[in-house]
C-alpha cells in the first residue's frame, strides 16, 4: 500500500475543503502515473494545470485505494483541518519506520523470553543447595532429584553444595538433623550417577551430602571448606527434664550416624 507524498499532504492541509472535490475530479481524469515517474525536484505550478508534476503526484495517489480513502476523508464533514486524521494516524504515517525497525537487530532476538535461572539449571541436570537445610530446601532438593531420575535415569545428576547444614554460619540451629538424612537417603536411592561439588562451604549435614557422591565423582573448589560439627538442639522454649534427656539421646544418635556414614563413604570403616 502506498502513502501520500509529503508535499501532497502539506499542500492539501492548506487547501480549503471546497476545492478538494474539484481537485479529485481533475486528478482522476489525468493519466495514472506511478511514483517512479514523478519528478521530485520540480517546483509547484498552478494545481489545475494538467502538466503540473504536483497534480501528477495527486493523480498517482488517487489511483490507489488508500489514496482515494485519504482524499475522500479530506472532504468530509469534520470541522478540523483537511487530512488531519491522516497525519495523526500512527499506522499510516509510521508504516515505513516500522518496516525498517523490524528488519534491524530485533530479528535476531529470541522469539520467546528466556527461562528463569532455576529452570535453566534443572534443565542442565544441576541441583544447587545454597542455603541451610530447612524443610523448604529439603522438599525442593528431593523433588528435583526424583524428577531428574524420572526424566532420564541414565544421565548423571550434578549436586553443587554451598550450605552450612542445619545451622547458620553464626551457629544458630534452623533445622533438624533429619533434613540432611532425608536428602542423603534420596541420593542413595536414585539410580542416576551422583556427582557432588563443594563450592564455598559444606558443613555438618552438607558435608555428608558431599561425601554421598559416587566414588571418583566428589569434588571441591580450591577455596571450599568441608567440616563436620556437633549437632545442636533447636531452641524451642522451656522443656521438662525428661524431654531434654530424650533430645540429648537423639542428638548423640544422629552424631554417631553421621560419623558412621562419613566413614563408610571415605573408606575409613
Amino acid at each position: 500500500m502506498a502513502l501520500l507524498d509529503s508535499d501532497v499532504l502539506r499542500w492539501l492541509c492548506q487547501t480549503p475543503k471546497k476545492n478538494l472535490d474539484s481537485l479529485m475530479r481533475v486528478s482522476q481524469r489525468l493519466p495514472r502515473a506511478g511514483p517512479a515517474r514523478v519528478s521530485m525536484g520540480m517546483g509547484l505550478k498552478h494545481p489545475h494545470s494538467p502538466n503540473d508534476p504536483f497534480l501528477a503526484k495527486l493523480a498517482a495517489a488517487a489511483s490507489t485505494e488508500m489514496g482515494k480513502a485519504q482524499l475522500a476523508g479530506a472532504s468530509g464533514v469534520s470541522d478540523g483541518p483537511p487530512l488531519l486524521d491522516i497525519l495523526s494516524n500512527p499506522v499510516m504515517m509510521a508504516a515505513p519506520a516500522q518496516v525498517e525497525r523490524s528488519s534491524g537487530y530485533n530479528e535476531h532476538r529470541p522469539r520467546r523470553p528466556p527461562p528463569d535461572l532455576p529452570s535453566l539449571l534443572l534443565n542442565s541436570r544441576i541441583v544447587y543447595i545454597g542455603m541451610p537445610l530447612v524443610p523448604a530446601v529439603t522438599e525442593l532438593v528431593i523433588a528435583e532429584l526424583l524428577y531428574l531420575q524420572y526424566a532420564d535415569p541414565r544421565q548423571p545428576i550434578y549436586v553443587y553444595i554451598n550450605s552450612t547444614g542445619t545451622a547458620r554460619a553464626d551457629g544458630e540451629t534452623v533445622g533438624l538433623e533429619t533434613e540432611g538424612f532425608a536428602i542423603y537417603d534420596t541420593l542413595m536411592n536414585v539410580r542416576n550417577q551422583i556427582q557432588t561439588v563443594a563450592v564455598g562451604a559444606a558443613i555438618g549435614q552438607a558435608c555428608l551430602l558431599l561425601a554421598s557422591g559416587d566414588k571418583g565423582m566428589r569434588y571441591m573448589m580450591p577455596h571450599a571448606t568441608a567440616m563436620i560439627q556437633q549437632p545442636r538442639l533447636p531452641s524451642t522454649g522451656q522443656m521438662s527434664a525428661i524431654d531434654v534427656h530424650i533430645r540429648a539421646k537423639e542428638l548423640i544418635n544422629n552424631r554417631d550416624t553421621l560419623v558412621g556414614l562419613l566413614a563408610k563413604h571415605t573408606g575409613n570403616v
